[in-house]
């Protein structure tokens, strides 16, 4: 925080109002977000059995198909490029982390559009139409999945995961 932030949070009630109100606020919404099934899938399935000790937690999420992908690029070499909207696992599971070209990553956009030149390997879930919408591989590459993308080959499909190889 900037030295004038500081300054007017302790000299004018009013900022220190505002900032406060604005935690409060960030702090609600994220929970009432967590609390719907579809943003917060653990945390309303904990929710859920708080309020009612009898019911089950949903143990379906278990990214035991980001898993079993994450093992398989453990065994190959090269850079690897992945949307991490849904396969944010994928990287977390791996040995070497360092390897995965992530969504957060500051060259992302350039990569995706330069992918034979960067990468060996490139990793997209099965489709479906949330993840055509949302997938920034999918949107930018649409034909993937029926090998219209000459410089991809699809290497193994391991639960609902593309692994795709790049051809030099």
């Amino acid at each position: 925080m900037s030295l004038f932030a500081i300054y007017l949070i302790k000299k004018q009630p009013v900022w220190r109002f505002i900032v406060i109100t604005f935690l409060v606020l960030g702090f609600v919404s994220s929970a009432y977000a967590m609390s719907l099934p579809k943003y917060g899938k653990e945390e309303n399935s904990f929710i859920r059995k708080v309020q009612n000790p009898s019911i089950e937690l949903d143990y379906t999420r278990s990214y035991a198909d980001q898993k079993r992908v994450a093992e398989f690029m453990d065994s190959q070499t090269g850079m690897i490029l992945i949307d991490t909207d849904e396969g944010f696992a994928v990287p977390l599971f791996a040995k070497d982390p360092s390897r995965y070209i992530i969504t957060s990553d500051i060259d992302y956009l350039n990569i995706v559009e330069n992918y034979h030149t960067e990468t060996q390997w490139v990793i997209v879930p099965t489709l479906n139409q949330d993840n055509v919408r949302k997938n920034i591989i999918l949107k930018r590459y649409p034909g993937i999945w029926d090998g219209s993308e000459a410089s991809l080959k699809l290497h193994k499909k391991i639960d609902g995961w593309g692994v795709f190889q790049v051809l030099k």
